[in-house]
């Protein structure tokens, strides 16, 4: 099982935040996200800006995902002040 966290324009395209998946075996974060296209294809247009933290530690596409782990996807933000 993997637990899968969305946020803010991708939450909204799923049309939840938190999604848990029966995950058995090792694969990359781009796999995990492959998946979760094909069950909400409309995080598809979001692939090009989305950033993956696997473990609440920043990854990438390549970044490897077990049973257990925790998954956040989210756009790039910005904003505050300096």
């Amino acid at each position: 099982m993997v637990t899968v966290r969305l946020f803010a324009s991708l939450r909204e395209a799923a049309g939840q935040a938190d999604i848990e998946l029966a995950w058995d075996s090792v694969a990359s974060s781009r796999e995990l996200f492959e998946e979760l296209t094909r069950r909400f294809p409309a995080l598809e247009r979001f692939r090009p800006v989305t950033l993956v933290a696997v473990n609440e530690v920043c990854g990438n596409w390549q970044t490897p995902v077990s049973p257990g782990d925790r998954v956040a996807f989210f756009p790039p933000v910005s904003g505050g002040r300096v």
